[in-house]
């Protein structure tokens, strides 16, 4: 269960980061270039889905999938680097520090159907997550984030 899940947030997370680069070749009026990267990804994850038969390990139809977002998303990146100079400022020191305590959930039993510590779970969770988007914001208004 949890391989979907992971898989999930992977295909969501390269949905949303190329609908970002789609706002750049709006923000240009060239979105004639963003037709390439999804054609691309259809054509691969339609190939890939139609000629290989996954008979019982149904649980590579999401990594295909995931996979074609993947170069959907690099093919994009690179169209429209060409277009605008395109910079990702990431701290990976600071993204391991704050996915640390997420690391907890494999302490949890969750195969017990307990309502009440799975709405306990979610809740930790929850609330740890709406504090470190607050200390994000607090520091973006000091800028320095």
């Amino acid at each position: 269960m949890r391989i979907y899940i992971m898989v999930g947030v992977g295909i969501e997370f390269f949905r949303v980061m190329t609908n970002l680069l789609n706002n750049v070749s709006q923000s240009e009026y060239r979105t004639t270039d963003t037709i390439k990267p999804y054609l691309v990804g259809f054509i691969i994850s339609l190939g890939l889905l139609s000629s290989i038969d996954f008979g019982t390990n149904y649980f590579m139809i999401p990594l295909v999938l995931g996979l074609a977002y993947f170069l959907v998303f690099i093919y994009m990146y690179l169209n429209m680097k060409k277009m605008l100079d395109i910079k990702y400022d990431i701290n990976i020191v600071k993204i391991i520090l704050i996915s640390l305590p997420f690391l907890m959930v494999y302490s949890v039993d969750l195969t017990d159907i307990n309502l009440v510590l799975n709405l306990l779970v979610v809740s930790v969770f929850g609330l740890y997550f709406i504090f470190t988007v607050w200390l994000f914001h607090q520091h973006s208004l000091r800028g320095n984030i």
